[in-house]
């Protein structure tokens, strides 16, 4: 029987097509994700050591890491932030690419730190080279993490036939986690939406993402980070200059200020998230090869309820000899309780 989880990522149109689909995918899986997947499932958590000091404020960073593969020098990045909970996304597990790494994991203990990680997609391309094949989401602290929770996005069905480039099994996803502040129970996200869609399908995924936190906080304050892939467009109609600079004629403050073309802002703001104090206006995007045009976007934030945010920052994904880690840079914000939320819990 197709697992449900599965059955939801699978669907074509008859049941002998769902099987065919879905015994074919699952003999390209590597053996260690599991039967029929169940890496798509889990939460994988190290959470040995904690540091419980009560502390009245927290700061907190973001980053997409673009694979992770050098632990060292990201954690030594991530360690100079000041940061007491990083936030991750695009992390490999088991992949050719970062030489089979644990990247989650070695970036950790550089750091010291225990750690959550969750699976957003299996790598189905070239899936004999890799281990296990796994590209996800992470949770880093010190600090105790507790009732971890994750959300995983309807499949957008490009990923699996490779019309976004690289085939994959999975979906977008969201990882979650308790922890404490100024005494109090504080949720913390960390979210990954999709780049080869609209702003519409951004907004379902936010809209999504709000609701099912809505029912994992129970009230309590909530801070997500994430790559939320605000380029007003799909990241393909965007990886040229000409596009960008046409876009720039029309409305020259969009690139860090898109919240009249990105409608999940509006959902947040319904929600009663707020974003002006957690982020500066400044691209997060760094230029690559895969994307050397300019200008560049604001693609990372955070959303916080409940909670105060003070001194964010943007902060250069490099080296100390400049070397870039990642197409994207790291993002810091401080969090503390605010005067409400003291009150009336």
């Amino acid at each position: 029987m197709v697992p449900e989880s599965l059955t939801d990522l699978i669907a074509p149109a008859s049941a002998k097509d769902r099987a065919d689909v879905f015994r074919d995918i699952c003999a390209e899986l590597p053996d260690r994700a599991g039967p029929s997947g169940a890496a798509l499932r889990w939460i994988e958590q190290d959470t040995g050591q904690t540091n419980n000091d009560p502390a009245s404020a927290l700061r907190i960073a973001f980053w997409n890491a673009e694979r992770g593969g050098t632990p060292e020098h990201a954690a030594m990045l991530l360690s100079q932030t000041g940061a007491d909970i990083v936030l991750l996304c695009e992390l490999d597990m088991g992949v050719a690419r970062t030489g089979q790494l644990h990247t989650t994991r070695e970036t950790a203990q550089h750091l010291g730190a225990n750690y959550l990680y969750a699976v957003e997609f299996i790598e189905l391309e070239n899936a004999e080279a890799h281990s296990l094949g796994f590209h996800g989401n992470a949770i880093l602290s010190r600090n105790s993490m507790l009732d971890p929770i994750l959300i995983r996005f309807p499949e957008d069905r490009d990923w699996l036939t490779g019309t976004n480039r690289d085939r994959r099994l999975g979906s977008r996803i969201a990882l979650a986690a308790r922890i404490v502040l100024d005494g109090h129970s504080v949720v913390v996200a960390t979210t990954h939406l999709e780049s080869h869609t609209g702003p519409d399908q951004r907004a379902h995924q936010m809209e999504l993402l709000l609701n099912e936190l809505e029912s994992y906080a129970d009230g309590q304050p909530i801070l997500i980070g994430g790559d939320f892939n605000t380029r007003t467009a799909t990241k393909d109609a965007m990886r040229n200059t000409a596009a960008r600079q046409a876009l720039k004629c029309k409305d020259p403050k969009v690139f860090t200020q898109p919240q009249a073309r990105e409608p999940l802002f509006e959902i947040a703001a319904r929600a009663g998230y707020t974003w002006l104090s957690c982020n500066q206006p400044l691209p997060t995007e760094r230029g690559s090869a895969e994307v050397p045009a300019r200008p560049l976007f604001r693609l990372d934030w955070f959303f916080a309820r409940g909670l105060v945010c003070e001194t964010s920052r943007n902060i250069p994904a490099e080296t100390p000899c400049g070397a870039s880690l990642s197409d994207h840079d790291v993002i810091t914000t401080d969090i503390r309780l605010s005067g409400l939320h003291k009150i009336t819990r």
